[in-house]
């Protein structure tokens, strides 16, 4: 069964029209996708100068890194740490969650200062984790990262205090 000329013309009025109407309906989702909720730590292309964790500090010296104290981790492991921490975000926390967000965030469990070339003074991250959920503050700003996520850019060991 073959289609007339007046046949297709229909079906791509009618195809063109449902693309409309569904570009219509999901534009706002598109527009306001999680990119642009996302709580930026810290910029894929910020120059990291300093990064002081519970358990070191990693100082860029030239284009190496120095490690206090330094038998935690090498300069090279530094160096992969510091590159994993570059252009990580948040997404935003959900409102059920809020309310425990605040209380674990009111008393964290890890404190991160991250100094990026061109800011005088260090971005401070508060992290706190509560169940399976990992909460992270920086100013008034709230977000949530997966386990994975923390496991990633923070590794058991350096997650203890000097």
């Amino acid at each position: 069964m073959a289609l007339t000329k007046r046949q297709w013309n229909n079906v791509l009025i009618f195809a063109s029209l449902s693309m409309i109407l569904l570009f219509n309906v999901t534009h706002k989702r598109w527009l306001s996708s999680d990119e642009h909720e996302r709580l930026e730590l810290v910029p894929a292309d910020a120059t990291v100068l300093t990064l002081d964790l519970p358990a070191a500090s990693l100082e860029l010296i030239g284009k190496g890194w120095r490690v206090t104290p330094a038998d935690v981790i090498s300069p090279t492991e530094a160096e992969k740490l510091v590159q994993q921490w570059l252009g990580l975000s948040a997404t935003p926390v959900l409102p059920e969650f809020e309310q425990a967000a605040n209380a674990a965030l009111s008393q964290p469990d890890l404190v991160i200062r991250v100094l990026l070339a061109g800011e005088q003074n260090p971005r401070t991250i508060l992290l706190a984790r509560t169940n399976q959920r990992w909460f992270v503050a920086m100013g008034d700003k709230r977000g949530e990262l997966s386990d994975l996520t923390v496991r990633f850019i923070l590794p058991e060991y350096m997650r203890s205090p000097r």
